[in-house]
């Protein structure tokens, strides 16, 4: 009996939902082509007026389909595992896991690793419910040989990819990282793993290491095997029902938005709401400083000509000084007023509280971006194109500089007058299946580490004036927006731009290629073609990109 078919691949040939399409790596074998992005590769070299399609100009059908997928469990049964704590860690892990493989109707198998052997308790079955009960009467004992456990593994997934090659194997390791005991005697268990982690990516094993030490013993299992990593003990555990996978999507296009505005606004759609909120929480955590005079407009003292008017006579007096803040991070929701963000004059030359004083060299969240009213967004427009808040009551006026970054949710269309500002969007759609099943059964977040986070942001704003990327990038960033009916030459720069933002983030002095990709998916809401010619172009990039 087959699993159901619930995990969705791209793939070519004739079944499935048409994608994209793709420059296929033998032209002589292509099955499905792609007609339209075919011709038009033609008539880029098309010479008097004439297009002669070659074979270097086929282009093939890419496909969305739904296969099935085999889970793979492969526990640490060794003595240092039967800890208290570790036990009730690893039984509510399983428990999440296999209650998602049986709603999902995927097939399992389990082995265990301890001693100096690996024991097979379960084949790939779909009976979930008896692999469970298997899983709930395991004893621990003895020495950990996990690379025996790993052989196995791929034994058991090796041989049902040979009758179901396009099957998707996962396997689940579950430890505390202390691996002790090679498969060879007085061999090295680190070349060992590091061998099988080789061996992982040649059979296309995914691979997720849950690990129930507190002190993240298995954290560097997870990096050898560039594996997904999750802890799941101690404080990093929280049992509320928020997506993981979310929240560090949305956190991740925040700090992107934060690091370097000039690229231009995150757009988050899809998104549970709860999600982004503990994502806004986690960034106002991690503690990010600025450096201010102490004013309420948490003015720059580097910056005199961008100063308040009491900041400015204090600079002239000699008397400015200087503190460490929290940098502003506002959130308002779709009924925030013109009034509230602007402020209101109550005195001669004081403003009422307001977000626009609050924000400014921090970030403003919108909520609902698409529900604001036209006097509120623009409001936010007018300040975004001046880089000033002017305020006017009778004859008096009031003004102040203001710089933020900014990102928001919407599920419909933007305001008019905020598109140019909303450059990029990170959509739940295109959140990779594999992550999202496997954090949503665990519930489990990446601890936040305050001074990690900071030191990241700040080498990132140090590093990203001299991230520049290669001419042939900038060619092939130029040949994707035409192609891709970008408008205007904005559109290259905001790609650049956020290429160098996440390189940046990175600590990478030059963009590559998987920079510029992740740029022009975040741009494409841009594009001005109709929605059903944009799916049919949508591969172009990729082609581009490697012909670049």
């Amino acid at each position: 009996m087959r699993g159901g078919k619930r995990t969705e691949i791209i793939t070519v040939g004739k079944q499935g939902k048409y994608l994209k399409y793709r420059i296929p790596p033998d032209p002589d074998k292509v099955e499905d082509i792609a007609l339209l992005p075919t011709i038009r590769a033609a008539i880029l070299h098309a010479k008097d007026g004439k297009v002669e399609v070659r074979k270097r100009d086929f282009r093939e059908k890419v496909r969305r389909r739904k296969i099935s997928t085999l889970v793979c469990f492969v526990l640490d049964a060794s003595s240092s595992m039967a800890e208290s704590e570790k036990i009730a860690a690893l039984r509510s892990v399983l428990d999440s896991l296999f209650l998602d493989a049986y709603q999902k109707r995927d097939r399992v198998a389990l082995i265990t690793a301890h001693g100096h052997r690996a024991d097979v308790l379960s084949k790939f079955t779909s009976g979930v419910d008896i692999v469970k009960k298997m899983a709930d009467r395991v004893k621990f004992g003895g020495t950990t040989p996990l690379s025996l456990g790993i052989s196995e593994a791929f034994a058991l997934i090796k041989s049902k990819l040979s009758n179901e090659p396009n099957t998707v194997p996962i396997m689940i390791l579950l430890t505390d990282g202390m691996a002790n005991t090679p498969s060879v005697p007085g061999g090295d268990i680190n070349e060992e793993l590091q061998a099988l982690a080789v061996r992982a990516k040649e059979l296309g094993v995914r691979t997720l290491v849950v690990d129930v030490d507190k002190d993240m013993g298995a954290q560097p299992i997870a990096e050898m095997f560039g594996a997904g990593y999750y802890p799941a003990t101690g404080e990093v555990r929280e049992l509320e029902f928020v997506n993981p996978a979310y929240v560090e999507k949305a956190e991740r296009a925040i700090y992107l938005s934060m690091l370097s505005p000039e690229a231009g606004g995150f757009l988050i759609s899809g998104f549970p709401e709860k999600s982004v909120d503990k994502a806004i929480e986690r960034i106002r955590s991690a503690g990010i400083e600025i450096e201010s005079t102490g004013c309420l407009y948490h003015c720059d003292p580097d910056e005199p000509e961008n100063m308040c008017r009491e900041c400015s006579l204090r600079h002239e007096l000699g008397l400015l000084k200087s503190r460490k803040e929290p940098m502003p991070i506002i959130v308002v929701d779709r009924d925030i007023a013109p009034e509230e963000l602007r402020g209101e004059i109550y005195l001669k030359y004081l403003l009422t509280p307001s977000v626009f004083r609050d924000v400014n060299r921090g970030l403003l969240f919108i909520k609902n971006v698409d529900l604001l009213s036209d006097e509120s967004a623009r409001a936010i427009a007018d300040v975004l194109v001046s880089g000033r808040n002017r305020v006017e009551r009778g004859g008096d006026v009031i003004e102040h500089r203001i710089a933020f970054s900014l990102a928001g949710t919407a599920e419909g269309e933007v305001p008019d007058v905020l598109k140019e500002f909303f450059i990029l969007t990170v959509d739940a759609k295109d959140l990779d299946d594999f992550e999202m099943r496997i954090r949503s059964a665990l519930s489990s977040f990446r601890p936040v580490k305050k001074r990690e986070v900071r030191k990241r942001i700040y080498s990132a704003k140090k590093l990203l004036p001299e991230v520049y990327p290669l001419d042939s990038h900038l060619d092939s960033i130029a040949r994707v927006c035409y192609e891709m009916g970008f408008e205007g030459n904005s559109s290259e720069i905001k790609i650049v731009d956020y290429a160098r933002t996440v390189a940046a983030l990175e600590g990478r002095a030059v963009p590559d290629n998987r920079h510029m990709m992740e740029g022009i998916k975040a741009l494409r809401w841009r594009m001005r073609r109709s929605s059903e010619e944009a799916e049919e172009n949508g591969a172009v990039k990729e082609e581009v990109m490697a012909n670049g």
